[in-house]
């Protein structure tokens, strides 16, 4: 391997201020034992509340391979895992989430199958420790939903965190996207991949930041940037109204011989009820859809920087260095 080899791992941060000494403990014993490989470690603080940013820029203080991203307002993880690969300079990249359920100790596994020759490695969930029963179901139910909604390349029993290719990470960082989960751009640019399996623990410190709410702004994320569930609700549209005609003509036969309609009334104004309901969640469905479109088409940004720590010119820019040396390689061979 490439001695000059460098590994960017870019860790999402909400409220962590009581996993941090641990977190960068377990780091640094990590790349000790992938020695040449050197890690740049790229803390996204997501605004915290707490003292997440002041402890992570004491530590770039002490280590030149640490660095800070500090976010002006809460933006969500997927912003902060677009802003450090963004950022990063590693001839891969990867990122952990900063709670400590997703292992480091695992990178040498992605690390292995990456120098195999998989531009995308997928670290999958096998178990889940201490998991309530009802987190493991959604959790499944939606990467099912992806699964058979999106079409693209992942696995079915969903991914937590990733290691990428630098040619992947130079091929998603210049695209704007305003609202899509990072995961699905990575997915769908079709480079070779792999999967590694591991068992998530438990929260280490502190309190989850992945509430109900952005939960369901992801689920709703995914929807939107899946022509085929937009399809799905076209054909259910059309499906309710063939139904529906099918049921007047019913009723109107129904009521000319029978001559009683009150039953029939109240069922077709459910029914009027339903439609009306289904035609207003395809309605806001799309609405949703063309308000991405928007944000898209006015380039509003995915996150605002407050601050960077330890981005200065004395740093050495690897990404540079890697390109001087395969510019001199392209010209020897010429």
């Amino acid at each position: 391997m490439n001695q000059s080899t460098l590994l960017s791992v870019v860790v999402p941060l909400f409220n962590e201020e009581s996993n941090i000494a641990a977190l960068q403990t377990r780091l640094q014993q990590i790349e000790q034992q992938l020695s040449p490989v050197k890690l740049e470690i790229i803390f996204v603080d997501d605004c915290s509340q707490d003292k997440t940013a002041s402890l992570i820029s004491d530590l770039c203080h002490r280590h030149d391979n640490l660095r800070l991203i500090r976010f002006a307002k809460n933006s969500g993880s997927h912003a902060a895992i677009m802003a450090g690969v963004a950022a990063s300079s590693g001839d891969c990249v990867m990122f952990l989430a900063g709670d400590l359920q997703d292992p480091p100790e695992i990178i040498p596994e992605m690390m292995e199958k990456w120098r195999n020759g998989n531009s995308i490695v997928w670290a999958v969930r096998a178990a889940v420790i201490g998991r309530k029963r009802q987190d493991s179901f959604f959790s499944s139910l939606y990467w099912l939903l992806v699964h058979y909604l999106t079409d693209l390349p992942i696995p079915a029993q969903g991914v937590d965190f990733f290691l990428i290719d630098r040619l992947v990470a130079d091929v998603i960082t210049p695209r704007h996207h305003a609202n899509l989960p990072y995961f699905y751009l990575v997915a769908e640019t079709g480079f070779k991949t792999a999967t590694v399996s591991y068992t998530k623990a438990n929260r280490a410190g502190g309190k989850s930041g992945w509430t109900l709410k952005k939960k369901l702004a992801l689920v709703l994320q995914t929807l939107l940037s899946s022509p085929t569930a937009l399809r799905a609700f076209s054909a259910a549209g059309i499906a309710l109204l063939a139904v529906s005609v099918v049921a007047i003509i019913y009723f109107i036969i129904v009521h000319c011989i029978l001559g009683t309609a009150i039953s029939r009334m109240l069922l077709a104004f459910c029914g009027l009820f339903f439609c009306t309901g289904l035609q207003m969640t395809m309605l806001g469905l799309i609405a949703e859809h063309l308000f991405v479109l928007l944000k898209e088409v006015r380039h509003a940004p995915r996150y605002v920087v407050a601050e960077r720590v330890n981005f200065d010119a004395t740093v050495l820019d690897h990404r540079t260095e890697r390109k001087t040396s395969t510019a001199g390689s392209v010209a020897g061979s010429s």
